[in-house]
C-alpha cells in the first residue's frame, strides 16, 4: 500500500532502518503529518499501528476523508483533474481550503499536492504528473487499518509528544535535515505545513 500523495522528501531511504529499529506489531506515534508515505509504509499489511499525528487540520481533514470514503475521494479528484492551466493552479494554491465540502476540500489538497513541483499545496508551480490518473484510481482502493490520524491542539511539537496519553512504544519525528531557521522569519507558510524550529528539539 502506497499513500496517494507525493512526499517532498524525495529520498526514503531511511524506511528500511525505521523497519529494523521499529518491530512488528508496536505501536508508534508519528508527528508533523503531511504526505503520510513513511507512515503507510510502517503501518502496511497490519503489521504495526502508527497513530499518525498533525496540527494542521487540513492534513487531518485529508486523512481523515481517504481512510473513511476513498471511493469518494478518487471520484471527486478525477472531475477536477487535471489542472490544465498555470492560472487555475494559482487560483487553487490561493482559494483551495475555501470550497464547504471536506471532500471536495481534500480532493484539490490531492491534486494541487500531485501537481506541484515542490509537492506541497500551497506552493511549487505547476508540473505534469505523468501518473495521476493511476494514482487517482488506486486511490480508490486505499486501505490501511493500521493507521489512525489524530488531530494534535498543541502548536508546538514537543508539546505534543509530551502529551501523549495513549500507549506507546516508539515515536517517530520527522524533522527533515537540520537547520538554524535564521532565515525563517517573513517566509509564508501553507496551511498543510508545520514550521519546526530545530533549535528546540533535543535529541
Amino acid at each position: 500500500m502506497n499513500s496517494p500523495l507525493k512526499s517532498p522528501i524525495t529520498n526514503n531511504k531511511c524506511l528500511a532502518t525505521l523497519k529494523r529499529l521499529i518491530p512488528e506489531r508496536s505501536i508508534t506515534h508519528s508527528f508533523l503529518l503531511y504526505d503520510g508515505n513513511l507512515e503507510v509504509k510502517l503501518a502496511d499489511s497490519n503489521k504495526r499501528f502508527v497513530v499518525a499525528h498533525t496540527n494542521c487540520y487540513v492534513n487531518y481533514e485529508f486523512w481523515s476523508c481517504l481512510l473513511a470514503d476513498p471511493e469518494r475521494l478518487s471520484v471527486i479528484a478525477k472531475h477536477f483533474s487535471p489542472i490544465e492551466s498555470d492560472n487555475i493552479f494559482d487560483i487553487l494554491q490561493k482559494e483551495w481550503y475555501k470550497f464547504s465540502d471536506p471532500f471536495v476540500r481534500s480532493a484539490i489538497f490531492y491534486l494541487l499536492n500531485r501537481s506541484s513541483d515542490l509537492s506541497y499545496v500551497s506552493s511549487g508551480k505547476l508540473c505534469e504528473d505523468e501518473k495521476l490518473a493511476y494514482n487517482t484510481g488506486e486511490m480508490s482502493k486505499f486501505n490501511c487499518e493500521n493507521l489512525h490520524i489524530q488531530l494534535d491542539e498543541q502548536k508546538n511539537v514537543i508539546d505534543s509528544i509530551e502529551n501523549i496519553s495513549d500507549k506507546c512504544d516508539y515515536v517517530f519525528l520527522p524533522i527533515g535535515k537540520y537547520t538554524f531557521n535564521l532565515l525563517d522569519d517573513g517566509l509564508n507558510e501553507g496551511l498543510e505545513q508545520t514550521k519546526i524550529n530545530h533549535r528546540e528539539i533535543k535529541i
